[in-house]
């Protein structure tokens, strides 16, 4: 096991952390599925229609996940070993329904019991390259705002969503090919956001 800090004094970003989110969520809930939870939650409530878990089956995303070698690509959608289907990799949506629920989110329209200044207000320093999180929501200082969001790979994807506090200004860019040579998915959103 890697310790990064001790315990309320630093953070470090863990993709196994929200798998064990999702299945907490399932528990606390009777049992229900997480993709029920998200649909009743989320999807219905919200009108996001294009949101969904990866099925436990394999079925494919439209979005193909390439990584990209020197000698070539390898499809990697449907590899499901590393992230799975639960809460930290498996969710299916579309940009407009990305930006919608950032926007939302920031709005507080999503969760009533949870204050969305807590989901942006790091509680320890962060061990991740400088970027600060929240309860699930990192800090992003550009040119010209603070915005707030999550970026991430995998399976052959790079993705960024990120919206300002009011949720007026929201950027969503994905990548289908992963390569060490990728220009950064930040650049891109500041440029997009900032001009």
């Amino acid at each position: 096991m890697i310790r990064h800090s001790h315990p309320g004094t630093g953070y470090h970003y863990s993709n196994p952390g929200y798998q064990v989110v999702g299945m907490v969520l399932e528990h606390v809930t009777s049992g229900l599925d997480l993709s029920v939870l998200l649909e009743q939650r989320l999807v219905i409530p919200h009108g996001l229609a294009s949101m969904s878990l990866a099925p436990d089956d394999d079925s494919s995303p439209e979005l193909r996940g390439l990584e990209v070698t020197a000698t070539g690509s390898t499809d990697n959608t449907d590899d499901l070993f590393t992230f799975g289907n639960g809460g930290n990799g498996g969710l299916l949506t579309n940009a407009d329904d990305l930006a919608r629920f950032f926007r939302l989110l920031l709005a507080g329209e999503i969760f009533e019991t949870i204050d969305v200044a807590t989901m942006i207000e790091p509680s320890a320093p962060s061990m991740d390259a400088g970027v600060p999180y929240g309860l699930g929501l990192a800090t992003y200082e550009l040119a010209c705002a603070t915005f707030y969001g999550h970026s991430g790979g995998v399976n052959g994807t790079v993705s960024i969503a990120i919206a300002d506090r009011t949720g007026d200004s929201v950027v969503v860019a994905a990548f289908n090919t992963r390569r060490e040579t990728d220009a950064r998915l930040l650049a891109l959103a500041e440029t997009l956001l900032c001009g």
